[in-house]
């Protein structure tokens, strides 16, 4: 299942997300644009996931939030509140994950963020001696 609902708007220059209702979409988008790329880069974390969607990255990746811990691996990405059990454990699948990274990458060319993104994708290289895997990075211009 692709995340088909509109996730982000920008208004006024600034990406708001929309959490009007507590469906497992708006949460894990939550989650994956604030708590949980705070670790890593938007560049990073979305390199990351379409990796070990397409087999290129094994293993098991695990970081601690503020408020998250998070497992990802190629049977999903797994979030666990770190001062709430009753909130559980919530897992999605790296294509809903990628689908949600998707629709902030959007929200955040449309806010005039390309250029940051766009140095990023620069430094990433830069480090990593290869270029990041960004399945829809073709498709903008920065």
């Amino acid at each position: 299942m692709v995340v088909r609902k509109e996730l982000f708007k920008v208004v006024d220059g600034y990406i708001e997300t929309r959490l009007s209702e507590r469906s497992a979409d708006t949460m894990g988008a939550s989650w994956l644009t604030t708590d949980v790329q705070s670790a890593r880069s938007l560049v990073e974390l979305v390199d990351l996931i379409a990796r070990i969607d397409s087999g290129t990255e094994t293993g098991k990746h695990s970081h601690d939030g503020n408020v998250w811990t998070v497992e990802i691996d190629a049977s999903g990405i797994s979030m666990e509140h770190l001062y709430s059990s009753r909130l559980g454990v919530y897992t999605m699948s790296l294509e809903d994950a990628l689908s949600i990274l998707e629709q902030y990458w959007r929200a955040a060319v449309d806010a005039g963020r390309a250029a940051p993104i766009k140095r990023e994708m620069k430094r990433f290289s830069n480090v990593n001696r290869r270029s990041p895997k960004i399945p829809w990075a073709d498709e903008f211009e920065y």
